[in-house]
């Protein structure tokens, strides 16, 4: 958890006080859709629009790609060479000249909504924000000095045997009917009952038996600058451990900035969520329609029947290619879409609710490697989390890492 060279990767997947935001628990509304259909997610994005989101990732991964803008040499020879591959695709695989030249136009987009003093930009995708500046090396040193209190306890470590939870919210955790709290009004101390799912929630998003406990945390509405207000953060001793919890102060002051940007993305309350819709359709420009134009071809058995078992939709599968497609397509050309809808959500003055997790992965000779952890959302309904932020501290002597996301 140490380097002078860290990464910080935020994502949003749930709901907070601050605004309405999608959970991965409730079913999703879509209010830029005409009847307020519910679903599990926002509206899916077009493989066109995917890949070129990946192409602009890709470019945007590149050192001192800001800088690059001013040279026009250089953007040439990035459309050139986009170009030059792209043709030998097929058609539904590759990028057009529009696609090329939307991408390109709208990395200007990206630079104005940087914080370049922070170095915080846009990742890779919807709802997630980045920086390799954000921290300082100062503060690299102070968290080494206060993990190493904790590398010298006796601490559990994962099922591969390289992990370390230094800090791990599901240990001693609220085990509802059990763990006794204090309720400040009227003020008293109890049993907490496990919570019951809404009507618009399966019973699967809640556990009954545990639940992590959060801190509350005070963000000073003149600076940002953050402070802890419940008496002590979940297995760590506020005695022992002191330094720490400065370190964990410190570091969510310059989360903060990160936080409001990744829920400035996923806030409902805008007139539409995620409206950066970088495609449309040849004839229609307001969205995308079926790319089979007035509907899928409908394909029937000899016999007249309705087309059914496998082996006939893998027969008939060549036909549907020599049906002509309306292909998504972009824009003609970029018009400040980025920067027109940046809108982050304030949290200056708030008082938020983090669970904090510490983990140290050390490879060794037994355990070389480490997969990392399989696709999961963080925490329950219980928990409501709202935002994830990723430190990634130190990387000594590693053939290769990434944090992949999505």
């Amino acid at each position: 958890m140490q380097s002078s060279c860290e990464s910080i990767w935020a994502e949003g997947n749930e709901k907070s006080a601050l605004g309405v935001f999608p959970s991965p628990f409730v079913e999703y509304v879509d209010r830029g859709d005409a009847g307020w259909y519910p679903a599990w997610g926002p509206q899916p994005r077009t493989l066109a629009e995917l890949r070129m989101r990946q192409f602009s990732w890709f470019l945007r991964s590149k050192p001192d790609w800001c800088s690059v803008l001013s040279r026009p040499v250089v953007l040439e020879q990035w459309r050139n060479t986009a170009l030059e591959y792209h043709p030998a695709l097929t058609a539904d695989n590759r990028l057009s000249p529009n696609m090329i030249n939307y991408v390109l136009g709208e990395l200007a987009g990206y630079t104005k909504i940087r914080d370049d003093e922070r170095g915080i930009e846009c990742g890779c995708f919807d709802a997630i924000w980045r920086s390799d500046e954000l921290l300082s090396d100062d503060f690299c040193g102070r968290l080494r000095a206060a993990v190493a209190v904790l590398e010298h306890e006796d601490l559990p470590r994962g099922m591969d045997g390289n992990i370390v939870n230094l800090i791990d919210p599901s240990l001693y955790s609220t085990v509802y009917g059990r763990t006794y709290a204090s309720f400040p009004d009227p003020r008293s101390c109890g049993e907490l009952s496990s919570p019951t799912p809404s009507e618009d929630q399966p019973e699967w998003t809640i556990s009954t038996r545990f639940g992590w406990i959060p801190s509350d945390f005070s963000v000073n509405a003149e600076d940002g600058s953050v402070r802890l207000l419940s008496p002590y953060i979940n297995n760590l001793h506020p005695d022992r451990h002191q330094l720490l919890y400065r370190a964990v102060e410190d570091a969510l002051t310059a989360f903060v900035p990160m936080f409001e940007r990744v829920l400035g993305d996923i806030n409902q309350e805008r007139r539409t969520p995620f409206p950066r819709n970088r495609i449309r359709t040849v004839d229609d420009n307001d969205g995308i329609s079926c790319i089979w134009g007035e509907g899928e071809p409908a394909l029937e058995e000899p016999d007249g029947g309705p087309l059914a078992a496998p082996a006939e939709h893998e027969f008939y599968e060549p036909l549907y290619e020599t049906v002509p497609k309306i292909l998504p397509e972009a824009h003609d050309r970029y018009a400040g879409e980025l920067e027109n809808d940046f809108t982050p959500v304030s949290l200056k003055g708030a008082t938020i609710q983090c669970i904090i997790k510490l983990v140290n992965l050390q490879l060794t000779p037994e355990y070389p490697e480490h997969a990392g952890d399989d696709w999961h959302i963080d925490g329950m309904a219980n928990e409501n989390i709202v935002a994830s932020i990723i430190y990634i501290g130190r990387g000594e002597q590693l053939i290769r890492s990434a944090l992949p996301t999505r």
